[in-house]
C-alpha cells in the first residue's frame, strides 16, 4: 500500500514542473519578444512541435514529456505496475 501512495505526489511534482517549464517559457516570450500571452502559447507549442520533429524517436516521448507533462501519467502507472509486481502488491 506504501508504494502506491507515493505516485499520487509523484505525479503531482512532475506534473507541477512540467506547467512551470511551459509557464516559463511562455513569460519569457512575452517579456523577451514583446508577444501577447496567447501568441506566446502558439510560439510554445511550434517550438515544442518543431523539438519533438527532430528528436530520435527513442528520446522523443521522454523529452516532450519532461516539457509538457505528457505521458506523466502513464509513465507513473507503469512504475506502479513494475513496483507492485516486485513488492507483491
Amino acid at each position: 500500500a506504501r508504494t502506491t501512495s507515493v505516485f499520487p505526489g509523484l505525479l503531482r511534482t512532475e506534473l507541477g514542473a512540467s506547467v512551470r517549464r511551459m509557464k516559463a517559457l511562455i513569460q519569457d516570450l512575452i517579456a523577451k519578444a514583446d508577444l501577447t500571452h496567447e501568441q506566446a502559447e502558439k510560439v510554445a507549442n511550434v517550438v515544442r512541435d518543431f523539438i519533438g520533429d527532430k528528436l530520435p524517436e527513442a528520446i522523443k516521448g521522454p523529452v516532450l514529456g519532461a516539457l509538457t507533462g505528457d505521458n506523466i501519467e502513464h509513465a507513473v502507472d507503469k512504475a506502479r505496475d513494475l513496483l507492485g509486481g516486485l513488492v507483491g502488491k
